[in-house]
């Protein structure tokens, strides 16, 4: 990705840190979760 906008990998993890921080989530797995609206199961849950 950084390479398709021309920046630093340093610089594209910060715009992600920042968007997770702004969404409250901790990864991009949580953030589409969040984004289709659904919810992520606990790790405990036995719901299908």
């Amino acid at each position: 990705m950084a390479d398709v906008l021309m920046m630093s990998v340093e610089t594209v993890r910060w715009h992600f840190k920042e968007i997770y921080e702004k969404l409250h989530v901790r990864c991009r797995t949580e953030a589409a979760v969040k984004f289709l609206g659904m919810r992520v199961p606990d790790s405990g849950s036995t719901e299908k």
